[in-house]
């Protein structure tokens, strides 16, 4: 079924908007949906990997920095965006196992709103850590014995 078929059927996004948000182009023989939730899943999981250590205790060089350059109210947004995304994915992983039209339109749909709502959020933090990064300076360690 092509897209505009879909779209009209389940009152899905426009296809301008999978285009210009997750750089999307259709193969041919495999329903377009499960495609469009493939790209997606893989876009959902690259902003789940830069946002998970801004809130994790796991701890790396990188993730150390940038959570101090968060403020508490920054991380509680964080959190919440990172939240979203995570059951999109774990939705998505559920498609995943047999393809169901209705609930892949049902699941498009919730993707438009999650990202929608939240688009702003994550450009604003990934702007945020790029200044952060600019202007760090590694603090020297005192290498003083006080034994």
């Amino acid at each position: 079924m092509k897209y505009a078929e879909l779209k009209k059927k389940y009152g899905l996004p426009d296809w301008k908007w999978i285009e210009k948000h997750f750089f999307f182009k259709p193969e041919s023989g495999v329903p377009i949906l499960a495609q469009v939730r493939k790209r997606i899943h893989e876009k959902l999981c690259d902003i789940s990997w830069l946002l998970e250590p801004l809130i994790g205790s796991g701890e790396s060089y990188r993730s150390y920095i940038e959570r101090s350059m968060l403020t508490a109210e920054e991380k509680r947004k964080v959190f919440s965006v990172f939240k979203e995304i995570m059951s999109l994915i774990w939705e998505s992983e559920a498609l995943n196992v047999s393809y169901d039209e209705k609930a892949y339109a049902a699941w498009l749909k919730k993707v438009k709103a999650v990202w929608d709502r939240n688009v702003g959020t994550i450009n604003g933090l990934c702007r945020k850590l790029s200044e952060g990064w600019r202007r760090y300076t590694r603090k020297e360690a005192s290498t003083t014995y006080h034994g």
